[in-house]
């Protein structure tokens, strides 16, 4: 049986609703090192949920947890990609991705130095210095995760990754997330529709109602991932 590590992300008893989303009751645990997926169907809940987890918008009952530490309504902690991101305008990818390491404290030389040592660690050098505008679907996709990286190396939240890419960008941007995540420890929880994409990038995967309610989660054991899809299916369509 796998070993659970300590949280790096908590989710507890989250609510909050509006005109058109609603979340629910949603208890959520990602194990630091792990990857944690969450299969749903709801877009404009799961959009809502990512406002929360941002800090943009406080759950109105609930707790969000970092590390142990309460960061409900709190900005910026660590990164989050959305399904379609705002691309920003008259930034490099360089300068754009040191942005967050500026706010915590270091100077805009020294957070030039770390992001490029970054960019090449991971294999984006030649992406520094582009603007968005400049960039390939797949190059655009890599660079918003990376922004997302540099808000914290130890964890990061992407709604459908790679959704928009034909089937082979999305696969070599696959590799390539999954490449990130070994080297780097980095912690990740992906929201997605697709199960296939869940088993493959989830060392967990929880499947949501439309409420964003846990309806069951399963650990993905190695070579038993077709078992595994096998149960989360029946749960995802029963929901």
């Amino acid at each position: 049986m796998k070993k659970i590590a300590k949280p790096i992300l908590e989710l507890s008893g989250v609510c909050r609703s509006d005109k058109k989303s609603a979340v629910e009751r949603l208890d959520l645990s990602v194990p630091s090192g792990d990857s944690f997926a969450v299969l749903y169907k709801n877009n404009d809940n799961i959009s809502l949920l990512l406002e929360i987890l941002s800090g943009r918008v406080p759950p109105k009952k609930g707790k969000v947890f970092f590390k142990g530490d309460d960061i409900t309504g709190v900005k910026n902690v660590f990164g989050v990609v959305v399904k379609d991101p705002t691309t920003p305008k008259r930034k490099t990818v360089a300068d754009a991705a040191a942005a967050p390491v500026v706010k915590r404290g270091l100077s805009r030389e020294l957070a030039g130095v770390l992001t490029a040592k970054e960019l090449k660690a991971i294999g984006l050098e030649k992406l520094g210095a582009k603007q968005f505008s400049e960039l390939s679907p797949i190059e655009a996709a890599k660079a918003h995760i990376f922004m997302a990286y540099m808000c914290s190396h130890e964890f990061i939240t992407i709604d459908e990754p790679f959704s928009t890419l034909s089937e082979s960008e999305r696969e070599d941007a696959l590799v390539w997330l999954e490449g990130l995540c070994r080297g780097s420890k980095l912690s990740l929880l992906v929201f997605t529709k697709d199960l296939d994409l869940a088993v493959r990038l989830g060392d967990y995967v929880m499947v949501a109602d439309n409420n964003t309610a846990s309806k069951g989660i399963i650990a993905i054991e190695k070579g038993k991932e077709k078992l595994a899809a096998k149960r989360l299916s029946d749960i995802y369509d029963s929901v």
